[in-house]
């Protein structure tokens, strides 16, 4: 494992990171409307929309970092 110099810039580029953020964001949000008490349609609705947004968003990687060579 190498540590990189420039982690704070690569922190907003690593999809893992992202990853977790959005895992915690639906978590906190299952957690809300299951309190508001919504209907199971409408709860389905804004999870498909959460679902679509997220693949809008999703981008390539713009570049592959190559295996180091032993």
């Amino acid at each position: 494992m190498k540590l990189i110099d420039n982690w704070r810039t690569e922190l907003n580029r690593l999809w893992s990171v992202w990853g977790l953020v959005g895992t915690a964001v639906l978590a906190i949000a299952d957690q809300v409307l299951d309190a508001l008490q919504l209907s199971p349609l409408t709860y389905a609705v804004c999870a498909i929309v959460v679902i679509i947004l997220r693949l809008i968003a999703q981008t390539a990687p713009k570049d592959a970092v190559a295996p180091a060579q032993s």
